[in-house]
């Protein structure tokens, strides 16, 4: 007995804009039901559980696995996969994904027709079209072999694509099995009934589209040369969802011949129990279209017992096989004779019946299924089989790198930097986020790229790392799109959506882009702020613009315990993992400075209270630097305080410092002071263990349930700044706290994080020392 081919099926098509409910969609929604239903091993591989739900909903018993790596690595290397998405327009640029051609698996196409390539005076005039339409001509000729609807379909694709025409099968085309016999039921399409459709007069049925090869004027035209009384007891429903500049456009053509809105109908989307419907209560079918890779509607309409007529081009005659049933479809006279005689002559009926039921035979599930496995079976028993590869182990990081404002720009940089020193790690691939910045990705992807150049399955899990700033605008975006490892080092949008207003240079614009936010956020207006741009009201009302962000999150990653609670209160169905920022491993300073510098670190706002770090040093000589970038706002009101205080002279800002500067301004510094308000929201500081891993003592209250007040501060600033055994036993702690946390952990802790978070149940809270 012959084995039964493998197949992995690419089933993203379900859900593609404009063939996801037609054309390819639905012919491959059939083939794959043929396939299970012969007993090929089919599994449909999706990227949504949207797209896993509509491929259940048409095949309950239908094996689906994700579109990721880790299916494609459980498959053997016989295994087929089956491209579906080749013939679409536009082309997605990843019809045979990466993993699979590391996997070394055969491909086989779907091929429906070659029309556009047939007539590029029409369909490729596009520069871009033309380019795209030779970029897949030259990826077909890479593929195995191809599954054709039609003996036309092949034998044109063959010389057209330059593919050999005896690697192209032809299968043919499966009638879904909800197209059958029975009797017409003007209740189901009762829809259509309000539309205009009168049961009262005999029902033309036809299925076209708004592409003119459909030849929809023709039957127009058609249509109103029959006989008056024959036109008038009859009505041309003409099905499709065209839009309604095409739909002016026929309704000219109807006024232009004689036709009332009575005679002729023109539909909205039909579903599949209106079109059975109709079908079934129709007295004819037409499908007047001058070109056809199939023809999926006459086969349609034959299994639901309709006398059916068509034109006698490209592959049409295969579906009905049956000259009394076609016609000239160039020539409306013709159309019209044909119309005629199907409707007048009962013994031409008997016969176009008998025709429709040798269709409905040919074109079922068992046929297509037992041919589709048989081409599969023959070739694989004459291929020569494909080198493989181990298909790497990937993890993704989306979010700013080195040279962005953001100070999680080099956070990021410093943790792929270290990754890629460990070569027992999976390997990283950078998404980086240039958001509101002029920075080049240069060899990295860009993370606006994701989704149309590179997508989440190319690697195993997908991390974005997200602040509260407009510097991961980007990153927000792909994350609210897709199903990744959130990694939230502040639990709070706020920042980054107020920023992009700020940004915009449009308050109008950007009081509708923050009023988007909150909708999709499904915030209550009664609790929106007067200033849509004020960033404070949403943090007193408790609005953090989370949602989007953790709707497809497989895992969400904090900082702190305080984050992890805060996450567990808006999402209870997703696990957390608090992962403690890394500390760089550098070189610590060893000698109490001499020079009395106090620093305070990061983009300085409201929120780090300066005001504060100013008063507390405002009885000591200690000059104060603050290191970062601040608006000229904060700047000023900040050597106000100092100015009141008498300590002008002693007070700076650096403003954005290279790396080199930057490192030498934290190592002269006795000491550091970071502030937040309330003890911040959640977060914590990449400044602080900047400032431990060079062994500086910092005055830190971030996460603490009380701030220090400026006594406090003043206090411990004394005793650093004036006791050298003091600020010794702090320079040790500090050193000893980032020793115990590096990079090299923190990228330890996400790898076994990402491939482990799945075992672990919803809303529950994981230490990263715990992994292992």
């Amino acid at each position: 007995m012959t084995a039964q081919p493998k197949v992995l099926v690419d089933g993203r098509v379900i859900s593609h804009p404009t063939a996801g409910g037609r054309g390819v969609g639905r012919y491959t929604i059939a083939l794959v039901r043929a396939m299970h239903e012969s007993g090929a091993s089919v599994t449909v591989m999706n990227s949504s559980v949207h797209d896993e739900q509509l491929w259940l909903d048409a095949i309950p018993a239908l094996k689906v696995a994700p579109f990721e790596p880790n299916t494609v690595r459980a498959v053997s290397t016989d295994t087929w996969f089956m491209c579906t998405q080749m013939m679409l327009h536009p082309i997605p640029l990843d019809v045979v994904p990466r993993m699979i051609t590391e996997a070394g698996l055969r491909v086989v196409g779907i091929l429906l027709d070659v029309i556009p390539y047939r007539y590029p005076e029409r369909y490729l005039t596009d520069p871009g079209a033309l380019r795209q339409s030779q970029l897949r001509a030259m990826l077909v000729r890479t593929f195995d072999a191809m599954l054709a609807c039609s003996t036309f379909s092949a034998d044109t694709s063959a010389s057209v694509l330059n593919f050999e025409r005896s690697r192209i099968h032809m299968v043919g085309a499966a009638v879904e099995p909800q197209f059958a016999l029975g009797q017409g039921s003007a209740h189901r399409f009762k829809r259509l009934i309000d539309k205009g459709v009168e049961t009262s007069r005999g029902l033309v049925v036809a299925v076209t589209g708004g592409d003119d090869r459909k030849n929809t004027a023709g039957l127009i035209r058609a249509f109103a040369k029959l006989p008056n009384e024959l036109r008038t007891s009859h009505q041309l429903v003409i099905a499709c969802a065209a839009v309604p500049v095409v739909q002016k456009r026929w309704r000219d053509v109807a006024n232009a011949v004689g036709l009332t809105e009575g005679d002729v109908i023109f539909t909205d989307t039909v579903t599949d129990d209106e079109m059975v419907a109709l079908y079934q209560s129709a007295r004819l079918s037409v499908m007047p279209s001058l070109e056809e890779g199939f023809g999926l509607p006459v086969a349609e309409a034959a299994a639901c017992g309709c006398v059916t007529i068509c034109s006698n081009n490209s592959s049409l005659p295969e579906v009905i096989d049956c000259d009394e049933a076609l016609f000239n479809a160039s020539d409306v006279g013709d159309i019209a004779r044909a119309i005629e005689w199907a409707l007048t002559d009962e013994e031409h009926r008997l016969r176009l019946k008998t025709a429709a039921a040798n269709a409905t035979k040919r074109w079922t599930l068992y046929n297509v299924g037992r041919d589709a496995v048989n081409a599969l079976n023959s070739h694989s028993a004459n291929s020569v089989s494909h080198q493989s590869v181990q298909i790497a182990n990937r993890i993704g990081l989306m979010g700013p790198s080195a040279g962005s404002p953001s100070g999680i720009g080099t956070y990021n940089a410093r943790l792929a930097n270290t990754w890629r020193e460990n070569r027992d790690l999976p390997e990283i691939v950078e998404y980086v986020d240039v958001s509101s910045t002029s920075i080049a990705v240069n060899d990295c992807h860009s993370a606006a790229g994701m989704g149309r150049y590179w997508y989440p399955h190319d690697v195993d899990h997908l991390i974005v790392s997200l602040g509260s700033s407009p510097y991961h605008a980007m990153s927000v975006a792909r994350a609210s799109e897709n199903a990744c490892h959130v990694w939230l080092h502040e639990p709070t949008l706020v920042g980054c959506h107020v920023g992009i207003g700020h940004l915009s240079g449009s308050r109008e614009w950007a009081d509708e882009y923050m009023r988007d936010r909150l909708r999709d956020c499904n915030v209550s207006e009664q609790l929106w702020p007067i200033d849509l741009l004020d960033a404070e009201a949403y943090h007193t009302a408790g609005i953090h613009f989370l949602e989007p962000v953790l709707r497809h999150a497989r895992s969400v990653i904090v900082s702190s315990d305080e984050a992890a609670q805060k996450i567990r209160d808006i999402r209870d169905d997703v696990p957390i993992l608090v992962l403690p920022l890394a500390h760089a491993m550098c070189e610590p300073v060893t000698q109490w400075p001499s020079d009395q510098l106090v620093v305070s670190v990061g983009w300085i706002d409201a929120s780090k209270r300066p005001d504060e770090v100013v008063q507390s040093l405002a009885r000591m000589k200690a000059r104060l630097l603050f290191v970062g970038e601040a608006s000229d706002e904060i700047q000023e009101q900040v050597m106000d305080v100092a100015d009141k205080l008498g300590m002008a002279s002693q007070v700076s800002f650096t403003g954005r410092l290279s790396d080199d500067e930057y490192d030498r301004t934290l190592r002269s510094a006795s000491l550091a002071i970071q502030l937040r308000l309330h003890g911040g929201r959640g977060e914590r500081s990449a400044a602080v263990n900047d400032l431990r891993s060079r062994g500086i003592p910092v005055i830190c209250d971030i996460g603490r349930e009380e701030s220090f007040s400026v006594d406090e501060i003043e206090q411990q600033a004394r005793e650093l700044l004036y006791e050298e055994t003091v600020w010794n036993i702090a320079s040790a702690d500090s050193v000893a706290i980032a020793r115990s946390w590096t990079f090299a952990d923190v990228s330890r802790a996400l790898v076994s994080w990402v491939d482990r978070s799945h075992e672990f149940e919803a809303a529950t809270i994981h230490q990263a020392s715990s992994l292992g």
